[in-house]
């Protein structure tokens, strides 16, 4: 049984697509944990500079964020290379492994990690990917909602 649309919901749909927005009407079932992020980025160099805004992070740990935020796994020399200038390995690997410190540092206060798998590389912990979308999504927001109208 389908329940029926109020006339106000088709008026403010109405206006929606008028202004040339998009309204998602997702079932009841999908809107607790939607497959798809709520936040598209079609790069990492966008949402790196996201994250340095939301967090003020320097360029090199945004990269690195972005890059683990984009993959299950980044391989160390693959990280290594993300964080260096033109992607040009010219520093020691312990210098990667200081910027993970001090970003894990930083990011500590969200309740967001980052896991070594030694001799491998890094992942973000469990719980951590799901966050900084969600962080992403609000960031967005403030950009994308059109302000109110003043009263007259």
């Amino acid at each position: 049984m389908q329940n029926a649309i109020s006339d106000d919901l088709v008026e403010l749909l109405q206006k929606a697509a008028d202004q040339g927005r998009v309204v998602l009407v997702l079932p009841a079932s999908d809107q607790s944990a939607p497959d798809q992020p709520a936040v598209s980025y079609n790069s990492r160099r966008a949402m790196a500079a996201a994250f340095c805004q939301i967090f003020g992070l320097q360029r090199a740990a945004g990269k690195a964020l972005a890059a683990l935020v984009d993959s299950d796994f980044v391989a160390t020399e693959d990280l290594h290379r993300e964080i260096s200038p033109r992607g040009v390995i010219k520093s020691s690997s312990k210098s990667l492994h200081v910027a993970l410190c001090r970003l894990r540092h930083q990011l500590r206060p969200y309740g967001i990690g980052i896991a070594t798998i030694f001799g491998l590389g890094f992942r973000l912990e469990d719980g951590s990917r799901d966050k900084l979308q969600k962080m992403l999504a609000e960031y967005n927001q403030r950009f994308t909602t059109p302000p109110a109208p003043e009263a007259a």
